[in-house]
């Protein structure tokens, strides 16, 4: 399913947009900075490993999205900015009829450009082991 490409999509925005560069100096001294308490939590632990497993997925996915052509990316990355847009601003807009954000680099409609990128990324995705093999899009693959 097209479904199992955009939660992936969306899971790689969230992750990609979280980034925050560290800026000023570090929160601890150098020669503590690497100890680590000998006991932690089981829940800790899977949040660790679950944040650990995220990174390693949302990576893969990263790079079979730097493959894409500009066209692509830019329809992808439109897509996410609309999904993921402030409430407020989305009902607004969708009151007035006006999509929250687009582009002028796209020929088509966003819809069928996001169609497109996702047609292009199931190979890579299929490559990676990203996604089922029983994959399917509701677009044939051009």
């Amino acid at each position: 399913m097209s479904d199992e490409i955009d939660d992936l999509l969306e899971d790689w925005y969230d992750w990609q947009q979280s980034y925050r560069p560290k800026l000023g100096y570090g929160r601890a001294d150098p020669a503590c900075r690497e100890y680590r308490s000998g006991w932690r939590e089981s829940a800790d632990l899977a949040d660790i490993a679950d944040a650990a497993a995220r990174k390693r997925v949302c990576e893969a996915v990263d790079a079979c999205v730097s493959r894409l052509d500009l066209q692509a990316r830019i329809a992808i990355q439109t897509e996410m900015r609309n999904r993921f847009s402030e409430v407020q601003t989305k009902l607004r807009n969708s009151f007035a009829g006006a999509q929250v954000w687009r582009s002028i680099r796209l020929t088509g409609t966003i819809e069928d450009e996001y169609a497109r990128a996702k047609r292009m990324l199931l190979p890579h995705l299929l490559e990676r082991e990203l996604v089922d093999r029983t994959c399917k899009l509701d677009c044939p693959v051009l």
